[in-house]
């Protein structure tokens, strides 16, 4: 028999595993009415994996928001071993917090802090995003994220700051010593975080 085939009694014969499966009539309606609906809210999401984070500096190793986010994601699991908070909402606050850049970009922290200007356009631009997408839970979440007023949003932006603390550790161990600044910036803001994080969440 060869690898991958299974012998069906169906039809007694050899064949894959999808062979049946691709066969069933699927009703026309249950694809192209669901299926393209969700495609098409989920197609403009597509476009994070091209757009690269850090783009006004040298690069060994590029980032793209997918990655940056998923990462992001992945820290929050993690920190909910260490504090008590509502895992469910932060993680769709993580993954939530840069979508809207697929339409406006990703603009570096150093950039919006020394164009306070820029960033409150960015911001704005980014809740008219999802507010044109119908994306109300995620504007929502956008806000509290910005705001650093609950322990979710918290968590969430300390998991955001690990993730640059990761990936600029990273640039630095490939001889990439433009990312020295970045590192010692986001130790700082991590530490702040921290100091942020009240003693009673800590398990």
């Amino acid at each position: 028999m060869k690898l991958g085939y299974s012998y069906c009694e169906e039809c007694h014969c050899e064949h894959t595993v999808g062979h049946h499966l691709m066969a069933i009539d699927w009703p026309d309606w249950q694809y192209s009415t669901q299926a393209n609906a969700l495609l098409a809210r989920i197609k403009p999401l597509f476009g994070l994996r091209r757009i690269i984070r850090y783009n006004p500096r040298e690069r060994i190793k590029d980032e793209s928001v997918a990655e940056h986010i998923a990462f992001v994601a992945l820290l929050v699991i993690e920190l909910y071993k260490d504090f008590d908070f509502n895992l469910e909402k932060s993680l769709l606050m993580a993954l939530f917090h840069d979508i809207a850049e697929v339409k406006t970009s990703d603009v570096p922290h150093d950039v919006k802090k020394r164009f306070p200007k820029v960033e409150a356009a960015l911001r704005e631009a980014e809740h008219q995003t999802l507010e044109d997408w119908g994306q109300l839970q995620a504007k929502e979440l956008l806000s509290e994220f910005e705001e650093k007023k609950t322990i979710e949003s918290l968590i969430v932006n300390l998991a955001d700051a690990f993730s640059v603390k990761l990936y600029s550790d990273a640039e630095v161990e490939l001889g990439n010593s433009t990312f020295k600044e970045i590192q010692s910036g986001i130790e700082v803001r991590i530490g702040e975080l921290f100091q942020k994080i009240p003693q009673k969440v800590y398990r």
